[in-house]
């Protein structure tokens, strides 16, 4: 979201492909709004290498202002990590609404 206005959006491709964070920042036409836009996810952005790499390594690089979060993620892989990453990137964290 950026200025009131969604633009972009994304959701989990089947097992295996991208995860919502990255469908979502490709659906952006102008990646240079998500340095003042705010992400909205459900589950905590994840910070390991499995079949795709690292969600909050891609949120910040196109320093997004803010991650709001629906709920931390309880696989120990996550479980906070990736609030921690997003924090030390200076994005501000929204967690649990």
């Amino acid at each position: 979201m950026h200025q009131n206005k969604i633009i972009g959006e994304g959701f989990t491709s089947i097992h295996g492909q991208n995860h919502a964070e990255v469908n979502a920042v490709n659906s952006v036409k102008n990646k240079t709004l998500l340095k003042e836009a705010t992400i909205y996810v459900t589950l905590e952005p994840c910070v390991h290498f499995g079949k795709t790499p690292p969600c909050a390594d891609l949120l910040v690089k196109y320093q997004f202002k803010k991650v709001v979060i629906g709920c931390v993620d309880s696989n120990p892989l996550v479980a906070g990590k990736g609030i921690e990453r997003l924090r030390n990137a200076g994005i501000n964290i929204i967690v649990g609404f």
